[in-house]
């Protein structure tokens, strides 16, 4: 039923009924597809919670078919922040933890420790989630099996790198997943697989790259019937370049359809970093950071780690010296046990923006020598033009 949600609906209506009821196994896939079906066409806020019910039952009797809802479940936890109806965040978490799915003695999947990765996230925060996040991208790497549940797994493997500033494995799970859906000619997943590369182009510089990846997006959109991609898939890409009409344009599409109709809230902050990116570059710090506070406050999986240093330049910049500092404690905190350039790029160029002039220059060499090591010529190239101001008074370091 190719761009036909109603008629999918009625299939599936007509349907389960013929199941039973004595048999849950037999009639938990039809959720999935239920749920596959509300996600691309009317929203995400009450998917999670069907997905769950619709494991807890099968949990013992058929762990793999369990672990494969739980993680569709997470999987939209994950993008709709606060968004979610019949459940919490934390309760869903927890509960997936718990699953005795999990339990189980099998050699963990990719997805198992996506999904243990991102609920302890959720659940307990960055530190104990990120050696699983990091173990996930490792094991895919290592040719770990593809295997696509409810929304392509390029957006969960995005987030996991974002959250530990890890470019290296995050453009290889990336080339991965293009990989699988084009060997095994994917429709639905490819859209976000190629919007997840227009984002890897333009942190490497290469913007009209980017350009021909959305292009394709938004040339599948059409032909799949699936919710079409632009523009507000291209609101990082029209930031980077300063367009600022149509960076708002898209943030403000993004907020309307995306966040408040489907409820991706990911999406939203997603696009609040990338208006920051904007704001910032046209000394407009105190909207920079009035559009990226709520997300600050929220620090969604992923999400959270992209808009630290803005968060930091804005305050810094707009003289907020309490959120300057809360932001740098925490960039400090998950870039230090992150231990990549490109984390410690970012932390060296913020350490520069908040210390004194004998500092200031050394903590900018610094963020030039680390960001060169990193595929992210994007931030590189700002860290050698920023200009760094001393603000008096106001050392953190």
């Amino acid at each position: 039923m190719l761009g036909d949600p109603q008629s999918a609906r009625g299939v599936l209506d007509r349907a389960e009924p013929q199941l039973g009821d004595d048999d849950p196994v037999l009639r938990a896939p039809a959720r999935p597809t239920r749920a596959t079906v509300d996600l691309y066409f009317t929203g995400m806020r009450g998917i999670s919670a069907l997905l769950f019910d619709a494991a807890n039952p099968v949990a013992a009797l058929d762990p793999p078919l369990a672990r494969r809802m739980l993680f569709a479940g997470l999987e939209v936890l994950v993008v709709t922040g606060a968004h979610v109806d019949g459940t919490t965040h934390e309760e869903y978490a927890r509960a997936a933890l718990a699953s005795p799915a999990l339990r189980t003695t099998h050699l963990p999947t990719v997805t198992d420790l996506l999904l243990r990765g991102f609920a302890t996230r959720i659940d307990a925060g960055h530190a104990p989630a990120l050696p699983l996040l990091r173990e996930a991208l490792t094991l895919l790497g290592d040719g770990g099996e593809v295997t696509e549940e409810g929304m392509a797994l390029a957006i969960l493997t995005s987030l996991a790198a974002d959250d530990g500033w890890d470019d290296v494995a995050g453009r290889e799970a990336w080339r991965l997943l293009d990989a699988h859906d084009r060997r095994t000619g994917a429709l639905g997943s490819p859209q976000s697989t190629l919007v997840i590369q227009s984002t890897w182009e333009v942190s490497a510089g290469r913007l009209r790259a980017a350009e021909v990846c959305l292009d394709e997006a938004e040339q599948l959109a059409e032909v799949t019937g699936l919710p079409p991609a632009a523009p507000v898939h291209r609101v990082e890409l029209t930031a980077w370049r300063g367009q600022e009409a149509e960076t708002r344009t898209a943030a403000g599409a993004i907020t309307e359809q995306w966040e408040q109709h489907y409820g991706n809230r990911i999406f939203g902050a997603w696009a609040a970093s990338c208006l920051a990116v904007l704001e910032n570059s046209l000394g407009r710090y105190a909207q920079a950071l009035a559009c990226v506070r709520p997300a600050f406050d929220a620090d969604l999986p992923g999400a959270g780690a992209r808009l630290l240093h803005e968060v930091v330049e804005a305050a810094v910049r707009r003289g907020d010296h309490n959120t300057a500092k809360a932001a740098l404690a925490r960039l400090e905190e998950r870039a230090t046990s992150s231990g990549t350039p490109w984390g410690l790029g970012l932390l060296a160029r913020c350490r520069a923006l908040t210390a004194y002039d004998d500092q200031a220059e050394t903590f900018c060499t610094d963020a030039v020598d680390l960001l060169g090591r990193t595929s992210t010529v994007a931030e590189l190239a700002l860290s050698a033009i920023t200009q760094f101001p001393t603000p008096r008074g106001f050392s953190v370091t």
